[in-house]
């Protein structure tokens, strides 16, 4: 779930920050949605942006209906995605027997 939380920080343009006494979003509902859970489960967007910069992005469009970021962790760069369930799916590499199952468990 940590790592799930951490790519849905990283791969997102929102913000969630306190104003006196409430909570002002920055950017997409969806997406502050996904910074809210992900800091209520002890992540710290900040520190995680800070440590694994963004040196590129795809930005989501509705034709495309997914995002991509670019990120060095662990020395390593890693392409994180997030959108609509069967367009991240095709992108997966996984087999036709595992792509079938995932996608009948989810309805699409």
């Amino acid at each position: 779930m940590r790592e799930l939380l951490t790519i849905a920080i990283l791969c997102n343009d929102a913000s969630v920050r306190r104003e006196q006494n409430s909570w002002a979003i920055t950017g997409d509902p969806t997406e502050a949605a996904l910074v809210t859970a992900a800091e209520k489960a002890g992540l710290s967007s900040q520190d995680l942006r800070n440590h694994h910069a963004r040196l590129d992005v795809i930005p989501f469009e509705s034709d495309s209906k997914f995002m991509a970021t670019l990120h060095m962790i662990d020395g390593e760069p890693h392409i994180l995605l997030k959108g609509a369930p069967e367009t991240v799916l095709e992108r997966c590499a996984l087999s036709e027997e595992e792509l079938h199952r995932i996608g009948n468990a989810m309805g699409v």
